[in-house]
């Protein structure tokens, strides 16, 4: 074998070293952006449930004010019921939706 040919050899398996370490990080970088994908998807659904709570919560303040500025017992009684259904569907929801540890 001349020094061109053990050149070339070298130069190819360095070649194919540098190809499969390529493909390697392009696999990991491709994993990195599903994943990243996958994690900005929760984040807008907690924002939405998030924001879904703030109106809900602004709403039962509302209703509250009014029956106190009323002075109506019964409206104040149902506001109240409905306070602790929502509440229980909330918990509920958050439970159901938190990964055991």
């Amino acid at each position: 074998m001349t020094n061109t040919d053990n050149f070339m050899m070298l130069f190819a398996v360095q070649f194919f070293a540098l190809a499969s370490l390529l493909f390697f990080f392009a696999r990991r970088i491709s994993t990195m952006s599903e994943a990243l994908t996958a994690l900005i998807a929760q984040v807008a659904a907690i924002e939405n449930v998030a924001d879904s709570a703030i109106v809900l919560l602004n709403g039962i303040h509302a209703q509250l004010m009014d029956a106190l500025a009323a002075n109506d017992p019964i409206a104040l009684t149902a506001l109240a019921d409905r306070l602790l259904a929502q509440t229980n569907e909330l918990a509920e929801a958050v439970a159901a939706n938190t990964a055991a540890e």
